[in-house]
C-alpha cells in the first residue's frame, strides 16, 4: 500500500506533498536533522499537520499520482522544489545544465564541472600545482 500525503503549516498555510509506502517512517524522515526536502521549514516551525490525500494500491506508480496532486493543488503556498516525476528529456536537460557550468580548479584552470575529476589527474593540473 502506498500513500500520497500533505504536510501543512498551520501558521503560514504553506504545504508539502509527498508519497511513501510507510507514512510513519517517512514523517520521521521529515523530522530528522538531515532532512533536505522543502518540508524542512514547515517541520522546523513545529505547527503543522499531516494528512493522507490518497491510498494507492501496490503496483501503481506513486510518483505519477503524487505529481497529479501537486498539479491539482498548485499555488504559491506549495513548497515542493522538484517535480515528482520528470520525463527523460527533462532529466537529461537538468543534468546538462548542472554540468555545463564552469568551475575554477585550485590550479587556476577554468573547466566544466563534469570534467573536473579527469582534469585533476592530468599532467597540466599536476604541472600547475607543482609550480605554485
Amino acid at each position: 500500500m502506498g500513500y500520497i500525503y500533505i504536510i501543512k503549516c498551520n501558521s503560514t498555510g504553506e504545504y508539502y506533498i509527498g508519497s511513501t509506502c510507510n507514512i510513519d517512517s517517512r514523517i520521521c524522515g521529515h523530522r530528522s536533522i538531515g532532512n533536505k526536502t522543502a518540508s524542512r521549514d514547515i517541520i522546523a516551525r513545529g505547527n503543522y499537520s499531516v494528512e493522507v490525500l490518497e491510498e494507492i494500491e501496490d503496483g501503481l506508480d506513486m510518483r505519477f499520482k503524487e505529481q497529479e496532486h501537486i498539479d491539482r493543488l498548485m499555488s504559491d503556498k506549495l513548497v515542493n522544489r522538484n517535480k515528482a516525476m520528470r520525463s527523460e528529456y527533462e532529466y537529461a536537460l537538468m543534468q546538462y545544465e548542472n554540468n555545463k557550468c564552469m568551475c575554477e580548479c585550485e590550479c587556476g584552470t577554468h573547466i566544466r564541472r563534469n570534467h573536473m575529476s579527469r582534469h585533476r589527474r592530468s599532467a597540466k593540473h599536476n604541472n600547475l600545482m607543482s609550480e605554485s
